[in-house]
């Protein structure tokens, strides 16, 4: 199993990315590059949640795609970070289960808007990236000791998974 960070490509007409990079930048994140999150099981498909795509495909609007799985085939490689995980199988078929079960969910884009805001609202029909793959893994690597993280944004997730031994 990996963890899969898309870094920020300036210039490639994905505004939404710079945004994230710039905030990350700004909230002092350790790794600010890093603006999406996939995990990648042994299959190689790669699970997350996607605001690109949908009724309004690249404009970073609503409804946009959500959770979804996509063959990792389709990526540039060149274009991501990639960290093997250490967990186990049965762990990585724990994560995977409870992910198919989260698929159709809506874009958090309140969660994303609600970064810089105190408090946090989560409903379980709508996930960003980063959060509904921490909370895959949160929910079935105990041994990790993963801090809870009601907001966590792709900058923070290789360096809370370096800390626990897991990257």
């Amino acid at each position: 199993m990996d963890l899969m960070l898309f870094q920020n490509q300036p210039n490639d007409g994905h505004k939404f990315d710079n945004i994230i990079y710039q905030a990350q930048k700004r909230f002092g994140d350790p790794d600010p590059e890093s603006v999406h999150v996939e995990l990648r099981n042994t299959g190689g498909s790669m699970f997350s949640s996607s605001g690109r795509g949908g009724l309004f495909s690249g404009h970073g609007l609503w409804p946009g795609v959500g959770t979804r799985f996509e063959d990792s085939s389709i990526i540039n490689p060149e274009k991501w970070k990639i960290y093997p995980m250490d967990v186990t199988q049965v762990e990585e078929v724990a994560i995977f289960r409870w992910c198919r079960k989260k698929l159709g969910r809506a874009y958090d884009w309140l969660g994303i808007i609600g970064q810089p805001l105190p408090g946090n609202i989560q409903f379980d029909i709508m996930w960003y990236c980063s959060e509904i793959c921490y909370k895959a893994c949160h929910k079935f690597l105990r041994e990790a000791n993963l801090p809870k993280m009601p907001k966590i944004r792709p900058g923070q997730v290789k360096a809370i998974y370096q800390k626990a031994g897991i990257i």
